[in-house]
């Protein structure tokens, strides 16, 4: 998430129930979602959030070697 000066990444946090995973600034952050089914319409919430500049889904898989 990529957040406009001045907004509160908590008030974000909390309302759309996500887990803060890194802080790369003040404005830049990668979180995730409590349900994985939710991402994508998740991050599209948050991008017209009018408190964000963006917000895009980030999916990661787990490989598994045999």
């Amino acid at each position: 998430i990529k957040l406009k000066k001045d907004t509160n990444i908590n008030e974000l946090l909390k309302k759309y129930e996500l887990k803060l995973i890194k802080k790369y600034s003040d404005t830049l952050f990668l979180v995730s979602t409590k349900n994985v089914l939710d991402t994508l319409g998740t991050a599209n919430s948050l991008h017209e959030d009018n408190a964000t500049k963006y917000a895009q889904p980030n999916f990661t898989i787990e490989v598994i070697k045999r």
